[in-house]
């Protein structure tokens, strides 16, 4: 029994090995900081739970360790970090404007951006933060995402919630039989502060998984009077809830497929229309669907439906490509005022865009605004180039073009 139990241990210390190597060399190969942070974070929490540090010099040498990699870590991607900076700056700004009823649940993306612009447009922005804008649908941080969404009484609710249960999964209690539970969850929570993984249902399942798992001296702590009523709510709440997720599911599932047909058959773009306005209904929350859409009624002319299904779209995701491809809709009509608006704040919203500046340049062509149209090229003309790109070459070479004949 002895060398079994002494086979099975040191099975168990080459899984893990195993398993610590092959994670090592992902978070390396990823050069996602993110991961890199969480997981130097948790293997310094194993060393300090599982191993008596006695000296002095290792208790400071690990914290300097991880510290330093962190360091490393940010310089590494400079231009990243400041970005996130900038991004947490906003949103606290946004945060605050909607101190007590946020904007609403998922209306991050539809609603930053246009915060961006604002503060853009007043002027604000430095050269470095014009550099590194760009469109943003997620905060990097869901404790200030969550501030933003839901206000601060909501989520101040959530929080002592979180760390109730924390509490009672015996997280902060320092024994090494609760280590598994401090790791997952403390992990859980710095991967939070730096990042967006709630916004993924893959992590949350996981997440629900886990903390049934580790939950048992949780459930062992609720009395037999209430876990009777507990049992009884769970067993009417998880088949209706099933069934709902059945039906509605099978419903959309159909819905999409009669849409992937449509796509299918080769019908021409502009023929799709009947098909697109009879499913447009239940595929008005798709924002690929919705995408398509547009297309199909511009294909059509169909202009002021089009313009109100975009404004649909940007109710869920706003950037610069889905405001200048409203500008255009505009222009179309003759919405010049709208169009120029329009093309405006997307400018204000990453002022490093070429193509959105370039698309104001043209539209001042046509409407035979040389003074302007001309300001807009040299911009163009004097403004660093982040990444280079055929499309910015062009753009470039076409307003340098246009300064060198006005001039």
């Amino acid at each position: 029994m002895s060398n079994n139990l002494k086979t099975g241990s040191a099975l168990v210390k080459c899984i893990i090995a195993l398993f610590i190597l092959c994670a090592t060399g992902f978070s390396f190969y990823s050069n996602a900081r993110s991961a890199l942070i969480i997981y130097f974070f948790l293997i310094v929490f194993t060393l300090y739970n599982n191993f008596s540090l006695k000296t002095k010099a290792l208790r400071f040498i690990l914290p300097a360790f991880i510290g330093l990699f962190i360091f490393i870590a940010i310089v590494d991607k400079k231009a990243s970090t400041e970005g996130r900076l900038f991004i947490l700056k906003n949103a606290l700004k946004l945060s605050g404007d909607n101190f007590f009823q946020g904007v609403g649940f998922n209306k991050f993306q539809s609603v930053y951006n246009q915060e961006q612009a604002r503060y853009f447009y007043h002027s604000k922005g430095t050269g470095r933060e014009k550099f590194l804008a760009g469109n943003v649908y997620v905060c990097n941080n869901e404790l200030i995402q969550m501030l933003v969404e839901l206000g601060f009484p909501v989520t101040a609710l959530i929080l002592l919630l979180v760390i109730l249960t924390l509490y009672y999964l015996k997280c902060f209690t320092l024994r090494k039989e609760y280590l598994p539970n401090q790791l997952l969850y403390f992990s859980i929570f710095f991967f939070c502060i730096i990042s967006s993984p709630l916004r993924v249902p893959v992590f949350l399942i996981s997440i629900f998984t886990f903390t049934g798992y580790f939950s048992d001296d949780f459930t062992k702590q609720i009395p037999d009077s209430y876990s009777h009523i507990v049992k009884f709510t769970l067993l009417i709440i998880v088949p209706i809830s099933i069934t709902y997720m059945l039906i509605s599911g099978y419903g959309r599932f159909k819905i999409l497929e009669k849409w992937k047909l449509v796509d299918e058959n080769n019908i021409m773009v502009f023929e799709r229309a009947p098909f697109y306005d009879q499913i447009y209904p239940d595929l008005y929350w798709n924002r690929f669907f919705l995408l398509n859409y547009i297309t199909v009624l511009n294909e059509n002319q169909k202009y002021p439906q089009s313009l109100a299904v975009i404004n649909k779209l940007l109710e869920i995701r706003t950037n610069t490509t889905l405001i200048l491809r409203k500008a255009h809709i505009q222009e179309n009509l003759y919405n010049y005022k709208a169009a120029l608006d329009d093309m405006q704040l997307a400018i204000n919203i990453a002022p490093n865009r070429f193509l959105s500046k370039y698309e104001l340049l043209k539209l001042y062509l046509k409407l035979k605004d040389t003074t302007k149209a001309q300001v807009i090229a040299r911009e163009i003309a004097d403004q660093k180039v982040k990444i280079l790109s055929d499309t910015i070459r062009a753009i470039k070479d076409s307003s340098n073009i246009l300064l060198n004949r006005t001039n």
